[in-house]
């Protein structure tokens, strides 16, 4: 029964490191906190969703990939670009990616409908042994997209030379200004290639849960940020980290509180924020990425 949950806790882990790496990324380079980033997600679930009923599985993600990116792209030159020429004050820039997620939000209810959907099987097999417990192979599209997809995502920003720019902004945006990197041209790489991982993460939890419709955006929304302030706001590793240790504790935790699943995350927020708010892996920002 533990390994089950324990098995059940990463697969929903890896996808939850996978929104807080959005968040962390975005943050680190932008210093704003996307509260549009759920929207995006949601969204991610009905482009993948669409795709999926049409053509198969690996062009949905492909397609939400590529959307939602687009997507990320939009809301950076439209909600947050404006701002930082004019120098806006930084509350502004929060409240700015509130009112584009509520747009994203109203969009997607005028295109798609209030209506609940199954998620497509993406394929048929049968579930795999391991001793006394059972894999649904499910888990193992959730589980292994989300490592490939990390995995990648770390190459790039370590071995590419826009990773390299990337690491240079965070670390220092006026010294890589003068070295010949065009910040606002990363800001938007940035914002577009968090909004993409928050977009496949979408489909992979509809596929965990088969289940689509608005509300799927807020919860694993804040679910991914908790991860990343569990992890360390700013922080990569720390992502990946905090998202991998609140998806097994928060399935192991609905063994005896079930009722509450979704509050356990919650309550991880506020204890990390009281007892160590720069969270687990928190870097000073020349150290992040």
């Amino acid at each position: 029964m533990l390994l089950d949950q324990v098995i059940n806790g990463i697969t929903l882990g890896a996808v939850y490191a996978l929104i807080a790496l959005g968040f962390s990324l975005i943050f680190s380079i932008l210093e704003v906190i996307n509260f549009a980033h759920g929207s995006i997600l949601m969204v991610g679930c009905f482009v993948g969703l669409t795709v999926a009923m049409r053509t198969n599985f690996l062009l949905a993600l492909v397609a939400t990939f590529l959307f939602t990116g687009a997507l990320g792209y939009l809301v950076e030159k439209g909600a947050l670009y404006p701002l930082r020429v004019r120098k806006g004050p930084p509350a502004a820039q929060f409240i700015s990616t509130i009112g584009a997620g509520m747009m994203i939000d109203i969009a997607a209810f005028m295109v798609w409908g209030p209506y609940t959907r199954a998620f497509p099987v993406p394929f048929q097999m049968e579930p795999i042994r391991l001793g006394s417990t059972h894999v649904s192979p499910f888990e193992l599209v959730v589980l292994g997209v989300s490592l490939v997809l990390m995995v990648v995502f770390q190459l790039f920003v370590t071995k590419t030379r826009h990773g390299m720019a990337i690491r240079a902004t965070v670390q220092n945006p006026t010294v890589a200004s003068m070295m010949g990197v065009d910040i606002n041209r990363i800001n938007s790489l940035v914002f577009a290639l968090g909004s993409a991982l928050a977009g496949v993460a979408g489909i992979l939890i509809s596929v965990y849960y088969n289940c689509v419709d608005l509300g799927i955006g807020f919860m694993a929304g804040m679910k991914g940020f908790t991860a990343a302030v569990l992890g360390g706001m700013g922080s990569l590793t720390g992502s990946v980290l905090g998202g991998l240790l609140l998806g097994v504790m928060e399935s192991v935790g609905a063994t005896w509180l079930s009722a509450y699943k979704d509050a356990i995350a919650f309550a991880i927020l506020i204890v990390i924020l009281l007892v160590k708010p720069q969270g687990l892996l928190g870097l000073r920002k020349a150290e992040k990425v």
